[in-house]
């Protein structure tokens, strides 16, 4: 029987199929953009996934030293009198760190991606002894760093091996290149030194990577510059250290703290860190653990285990649900290929019935589909997977691919292709099957059945999303949460079955309008027909440009709504756009911008039997307005109003809104010393919400109140000022006028959440998956009109004779088009917008923080897909304007 079928595939039929779809371009085109879609789905996963972690490890280097996305040996001891001080740097610090110092040399950087080793030698401080005319020494830290005198800028220079100084404290100690400085050796002798160069002190210049790791040294960490550490001596060798060194502590022969350290190339892919990895491992393996000793063992130091750790949590987060909609992706894109199959059996329809008289089966019809349609399927196949690798590049996380990635988006392309060829075999003989007794019976049953199962599994998927709870917490160290299945697969399977059961109604109503409308207006008349003629099709095409719709406006609501949530919610965090934190109470001088002062009350607590700790804001009523952040959901009355409530204390209690569980008559304990301020409250509104919130109730007063009734809660209080819009003119100008700050804070990075860093990824392939449904239902519009394009041919030609207009014509065939679609979008933007602001409403990333999540509602985007879908219609029906089919005559004949 083999034998007998492999002989049948040499006959004409057989052995001319793979070339005979050359003649029908329409066909050809129909499987090659199916299969191009098909591979879109199956490989876009995989290709995702792998940029998505490596993006992540991008990022988090991003977020680290050079040294710390590495690997570093630390530690410190005596030199010892038998060092050489003409000895390489790296042979001096080697044997001071002993295993550690081996195992960070040896590491196999062009493995593992590691840059060469970079030796740093720090002692001090030592105090310079001060020029004639001048009293007190000047402090500052020797260090030693290979190739430091590259990345600094070099005032002044003369020849020689000696040390560079900064511009200012050359000026104080009235020292330039060519004079010595001097120290007190711990001896009592005076050792001196040759001063060879003058430097930019580092600490009034712009952060460069290559001094990360001594940024404590460098830079206090505000963008004031405030230099509170002293300044550096550079040295050009690490001779001159070492013998400096030596000489300032002869008995000991000195001490350094060293660092050796391998900095990680930046932009690496999962799989070159994962290889950096495996060189780190080897390093540690090597190295003492350092359990028990004492504190100056030498360690070694990376960060590279947890960042490929959190790359691998990112995509075992976002594996799940993209899983998931690609096999729904995939299924769309095998539904197409049936469709397709249906275009070439009505193509191919007068020699399938000449094969089907001859006694060819539905079966052996099959075969001959798949045959004639297996090229121009694997070259669709072929041109989505090479467009896949762009789609990731456009619409992905904007990390590289790994090439186990591509490995596997090509393997599971060749999978595509062999289950394309099946389904479109079975379809081909479902179609062409020989029984089809009972046919309008099994139809309606069949259709029974399957709107059962609609409404059955709407109610099912309804009852379960009504079940979701809300996100998971904040994840701990590498861990992310899942957000997977069930809040993200149930609201689209939600989306599914409400579009289908619409479009059920839809299709089940229109044979009943089928021979109404007598007195309608010709063009809506005929269009009403055609739909009425056969529901199923219009139908399928609703249901697909409802379903691409509705996850395009849900995965845009979500997202939206999710980073508004979050912006909101570090706004209130902060108070402002920008929190500085000023290094002790000092004077302010007016700088312009929208900027106040803010003070935090020191260690307050509500007054009761077990105190409660509280946050209490002392603001200036008068600026307060102008530069904190509000909305007006965060109470009734808007906020210059509730700021008017903050009057001068009367009776002997403090004016306060309050947010959170304070009660009316409370007093608040602010500890100064050994002793307390009370602060009787006088609760004036309590707001939901107000900028500075943290975990705590909030207490909000007015500073001229405190400064007039209780000075002293505001003795050890911490001043901040919140500026409002650009700061960048306003930071600048505070630190001319010599503003000291200790921290700051902005919204920018308090609002990067890691925790949504799957939730907004898995997001992103959802609007792709949209983007993708939307060019299904572009294709199946195509189909539609092609499909019918006989009918419609004689139709217009009978129509022209009776006296329709061409323009009468052109619109029908647009409301016909626009009906479908029009009636899709509609019922997918509703659907999605319903459904993001519902999962919305469950998502709370940060719960300890006001404001509750915030819904955006994408009608802009919603209006925009209907409005392409009147643009791409149109077009369409325009199309079909153009292609007549010949004179009337020769149209007539061919039907």
């Amino acid at each position: 029987m083999l034998g007998a079928g492999l002989g049948a595939l040499r006959l004409a039929p057989w052995r001319r199929a793979p070339r005979l779809l050359w003649h029908f371009p329409a066909v050809w085109w129909s499987f090659a953009g199916a299969g191009a879609i098909l591979a879109l789905a199956f490989a876009v996963p995989p290709l995702y996934l792998a940029t998505a972690a490596s993006s992540s490890v991008a990022a988090q280097e991003r977020g680290r030293c050079s040294w710390a996305a590495g690997l570093q040996a630390t530690g410190g001891g005596e030199l010892g009198a038998a060092v050489d001080p003409a000895s390489p740097a790296l042979d001096v610090a080697r044997p001071l760190l002993e295993s550690a110092g081996r195992a960070v040399v040896e590491a196999d950087g062009a493995r593992g991606h590691l840059s060469d080793p970079l030796v740093t030698m720090e002692a001090g401080p030592i105090d310079l002894l001060p020029g004639p005319g001048h009293e007190f020494p000047e402090t500052e830290r020797l260090l030693f760093r290979e190739h430091a005198l590259e990345h600094v800028h070099v005032t002044a220079r003369v020849p020689g091996d000696g040390f560079l100084m900064t511009t200012g404290e050359a000026r104080t100690l009235e020292l330039r290149p060519g004079s010595s400085l001097s120290v007190k050796a711990d001896n009592g002798t005076v050792v001196h030194a040759p001063v060879v160069g003058l430097y930019d002190d580092l600490a009034r210049q712009p952060r460069q990577d290559f001094w990360c790791s001594l940024d404590p040294l460098i830079h206090q960490r505000d963008p004031l510059g405030n230099n509170v550490p002293p300044p550096l001596l550079l040295a050009t060798s690490s001779r001159a250290a070492v013998d400096l060194v030596q000489r300032l502590n002869p008995v000991d022969a000195g001490g350094f703290s060293i660092n050796i350290e391998r900095a990680l190339a930046p932009g690496l892919r999962l799989d070159q860190a994962e290889s950096s990895l495996r060189v780190v491992q080897e390093a540690l393996q090597k190295a003492p653990t350092g359990a028990g000793a004492p504190a100056d063992f030498s360690r070694l130091h990376t960060e590279i285990p947890f960042i490929v750790t959190r790359a691998h949590a990112l995509r075992a987060a976002l594996g799940p649900p993209v899983t998931a909609l690609a096999v729904g992706a995939a299924l769309a894109c095998l539904g197409l290929v049936v469709l397709a199959g249906s275009f070439w059996t009505e193509r191919r329809r007068t020699e399938l019935d000449v094969l089907s008289v001859r006694g060819t089966g539905a079966i052996g019809l099959a075969v001959k589909a798949a045959l004639e349609c297996a090229l121009p399927l694997l070259a669709g196949l072929v041109a989505g997977t090479a467009a896949s690798f762009l789609v990731v590049r456009l619409v992905g996380a904007g990390g590289g691919s790994t090439p186990d990635s591509a490995r596997v988006a090509g393997l599971l392309s060749l999978v595509a292709w062999v289950l394309a060829l099946g389904v479109l075999a079975v379809g081909v003989a479902w179609q062409r099957r020989a029984a089809r007794t009972s046919r309008g019976r099994t139809t309606r049953r069949t259709g029974a059945l399957a709107a059962a199962v609609e409404v059955a599994g709407l109610v099912a998927t309804v009852m379960a999303l009504s079940r979701v709870s809300s996100l998971p917490p904040l994840e701990k160290g590498d861990q992310l949460p899942a957000f997977g299945l069930s809040r993200l697969i149930l609201p689209l399977l939600v989306l599914g079955f409400i579009a289908a059961v619409l479009v059920r109604l839809v299709t089940t109503m229109l044979p009943w309008a089928n021979g109404r409308g007598d007195r309608w207006p010709t063009a809506p008349l005929l269009a009403m027909q055609r739909l009425a003629a056969l529901p199923r099709v219009p139908g399928a095409l609703m249901l697909a440009v409802g379903v691409a719709t509705g996850t395009c406006v849900y995965a845009t609501g979500v997202a939206d709504s999710l980073q508004r949530t979050v912006d909101a919610k570090a706004q209130v965090f902060v108070g402002s756009d920008t929190a500085i934190e000023l290094a002790g109470q000092q004077p302010v001088p007016d700088v312009g911008g929208h900027f106040t002062k803010v003070f935090r009350l020191s260690d307050p607590v509500v007054d009761g039997p077990e105190p409660r700790p509280v946050r209490v804001l002392a603001i200036d009523p008068a600026t307060f307005a102008d530069a904190a952040f509000w909305q007006s959901d965060f109470a009734g009355p808007s906020l210059p109003e509730l700021l008017r409530r903050l009057p001068r204390p009367a009776g002997g209690r403090l004016p306060a809104l309050v947010v959170g569980a304070v009660p009316d008559d409370a007093t608040v304990l602010v500890p100064i010393d050994a002793t307390h301020v009370r602060l009787p409250l006088s609760v004036q509104a309590r707001p939901s919400s107000f900028p500075g919130m943290a975990g705590d109730p909030l207490v909000v007063v007015s500073v001229p109140a405190l400064r007039q009734a209780w000075p002293d809660a505001l003795r050890f209080a911490t001043e901040t000022l919140w500026l409002r819009g650009p700061t960048e003119p306003t930071i600048s100008k505070l630190a001319a006028a010599g503003v000291q700050s200790r921290d700051v804070r902005t919204v920018a990075a308090v609002s990067q959440v890691p925790s949504l860093e799957a939730v907004l990824e898995t997001l992103n392939i959802l609007r792709a998956l949209g983007i993708l449904g939307a060019a299904l239902a572009l294709i199946g519009l195509a189909v539609y009109v092609d499909v019918r394009s006989r009918r419609r041919r004689l139709a217009a030609v009978l129509t022209r004779r009776m006296g329709l207009h061409p323009a009468t014509e052109w619109l029908s065939n647009w409301l016909e088009l626009s009906a479908a679609s029009g009636l899709g979008v509609l019922v997918g933007a509703v659907t999605g917008i319903g459904l993001a602001a519902y999962v919305t409403g469950l998502l709370d990333p940060l719960p300890s923080t006001p404001p509750g999540p915030l819904i955006s509602r994408p009608t802009a985007l919603a209006l925009l897909l209907a409005a392409s879908a009147v643009v791409a219609t149109a077009l369409v029906a325009a199309g079909t304007q153009r292609r007549r089919g010949g004179p009337d005559a020769a149209v007539l004949r061919a039907e």
